[in-house]
């Protein structure tokens, strides 16, 4: 709920000002075909007002069907008064919006300068004498409608170009789809008028039709969110693909130069082949890690409940096997006090969450920072495990997130890091009714601290 800009303020100020003084002019100064007829008047005001909670979207930005209820009044109520009655009826359809926050009260100052396009078509009309209907005067209405769009089109430029920047080009093509709409709505509006004069409230027909666009409007917009959520899912799963395509890469790079140097023909020594083999170890470990947390991620989206096995663990010997994996590239430091108890957790699900936690670190901490530091403490009945890092940190608007799914955040090569292994290691220490939080200071790293149920001392 963005209060209106200043720029907007000034334009909106000096151009809704002069429709004020304008429209004011009009309904004390011109004399009027009719008497003021309350009921119809009230009647009409509100069949504005609903007009306007109508959007149907056009072009690059959206119209009202409010022709429905401005010709109409025209024609049946005083019309030196009906641009002041049109600034009413829009006032009485955006506060709505107001009262349930949806829009800040100061938008409401858009209001005026919008009722602009009704002060062309009520001076043709008074000039010509033509405020009855009349099947003769058909060419009046036409310049009637021709004075609308003109006053639309400058008011329209001075607020957009001037007020905003926007090119009077874009601002023409939209304009052409809105006054089309309003072309082809205007005889509806004008065939109520004349059915109107025999029968007074003839023009109440006109709400049936003007509900049944506020039912097609809010199925389109439904639709249009249904179609905006397709795309945005399929745009994550690209973003999965690609982000786990990429991770995959440099493990088999690294298996792939292995193999070669095993396929070789050059001897290796013992110690030799224990690191190939431990580093290939290591790189299938992390490749076993990267399929399961993608096969994980697919079963939370299609629904399906993920395999828990929640067994005492000794958290010593799960961070042991940890270091393993990173080793010898990474030497983790991790402390775990003797009296800690065990904790109940499913072992390969908990690698899986230090693993994420672990490799976010190095990844937005860079290669040149100190290793992660895995801590650990008995809290009450629980455990709690820390995994802290001296990386960049993460900014307060970004810290609320870290957990969403395909979360992005710079990291310390100033590229972005994404992935899935935050957003299942959220779900998968709550599946161990456990919790999982985030806190961090920009420029001076982050801590993730996950929390278990500990077992009960003998």
């Amino acid at each position: 709920m963005q209060p209106i800009e200043r720029r907007d303020l000034l334009t909106e100020l000096v151009v809704g000002g002069a429709f004020l003084a304008v429209a004011s002019t009009m309904a004390l100064s011109l004399d009027a075909a009719r008497e003021f007829d309350v009921g119809p008047a009230v009647a009409l005001v509100l069949l504005f007002a609903l007009s306007i909670r109508i959007q149907l979207d056009v072009g690059q930005g959206y119209t009202v069907p409010s022709q429905l209820a401005f010709v109409p009044m025209l024609f049946l109520l005083p019309t030196p008064s009906v641009p002041l009655l049109v600034m009413a009826g829009w006032l009485l359809g955006k506060l709505p919006d107001v009262l349930m926050r949806r829009s800040h009260p100061s938008r409401l100052l858009y209001v005026p300068a919008n009722a602009w396009f009704a002060v062309g078509p009520a001076l043709v009309l008074i000039a010509f004498n033509a405020e009855t209907p009349e099947w003769g005067d058909w060419p009046l209405y036409l310049l009637a409608l021709v004075a609308q769009f003109a006053i639309d089109i400058v008011a329209g430029e001075i607020r957009e170009w001037i007020g905003r920047g926007v090119a009077p080009r874009l601002q023409l093509e939209m304009l052409g789809w809105v006054q089309a709409i309003d072309a082809l709505l205007s005889p509806l509006g004008l065939l109520a008028a004349f059915a109107s004069q025999g029968q007074r409230w003839a023009f109440l027909l006109l709400f049936p039709p003007a509900t049944l666009l506020v039912l097609y409007a809010r199925e389109r917009e439904g639709r249009l969110a249904h179609a905006l959520a397709l795309a945005e899912a399929a745009r994550r799963r690209e973003e999965l693909i690609a982000g786990a395509s990429h991770e995959m890469l440099t493990p088999l790079a690294i298996l792939r130069g292995l193999v070669a140097r095993l396929g070789s023909k050059r001897p290796l020594d013992d110690d030799r082949r224990e690191q190939v083999q431990q580093a290939m170890t290591r790189e299938v470990a992390r490749l076993r890690q990267l399929a399961v947390s993608f096969v994980d991620y697919t079963r939370v989206k299609a629904g399906r409940p993920l395999s828990i096995d929640p067994r005492p663990l000794d958290l010593a010997v799960v961070l042991s096997d940890l270091a393993a994996t990173f080793a010898p590239s990474l030497t983790l430091d991790y402390e775990v006090p003797d009296d800690l108890p065990r904790l109940l957790a499913d072992r390969d699900r908990l690698l899986q969450v230090l693993t994420a936690l672990v490799g976010n670190a190095i990844r937005f901490s860079g290669a040149e920072a100190p290793p992660p530091q895995i801590g650990a403490r008995e809290d009450g009945n629980r455990v709690r495990i820390i995994v802290r890092d001296q990386g960049p940190g993460i900014t307060d608007e970004e810290l609320p997130r870290v957990f969403d799914e395909l979360w992005r955040g710079s990291t310390s090569s100033g590229t972005e890091g994404a992935g899935i292994g935050l957003f299942l290691a959220k779900i998968l220490v709550e599946a161990q009714s456990g919790t999982i939080t985030a806190q961090s200071q920009p420029g001076q790293g982050s801590s993730f601290a996950v929390t278990l149920p500990a077992v009960a001392r003998d």
